[in-house]
């Protein structure tokens, strides 16, 4: 009885060790920019729950194979959740004071 408590209490943690979810499944660039919002929004949803459980995981007691493995994961979220971004218009600083400049000697 004992055995079987040390090596349920062993299986137990080590599942617990490693994030517990399963790896998201991984989409080209094509494939998001074809996807309607509802799944878009799903699918960030999706990569943001991932993220925080990633985030949960205690590196310092990872092997190395594992730690790359996260890392990679992590990149590859960070990417796609760039290909959700709605990429606005940014105006520097210099650029909008000569704007505001042209605006006031047109006017």
């Amino acid at each position: 009885m004992k055995k079987i408590s040390i090596a349920l209490m062993f299986f137990v943690s080590s599942t617990l060790l490693y994030a517990g979810g399963e790896e998201i499944k991984r989409l080209d660039q094509q494939t998001v920019l074809e996807m309607s919002e509802e799944d878009r929004t799903m699918r960030v949803n999706e990569l943001e729950d991932r993220l925080v459980q990633l985030q949960e995981i205690d590196f310092k007691q990872l092997e190395r194979a594992e730690k790359k493995e996260v890392r990679s994961e992590l990149r590859y979220i960070k990417k796609e959740m760039r290909a959700h971004a709605n990429h606005g218009v940014y105006i520097s600083g210099a650029g909008l004071i000569i704007i505001i400049l042209l605006a006031i000697l047109i006017f």
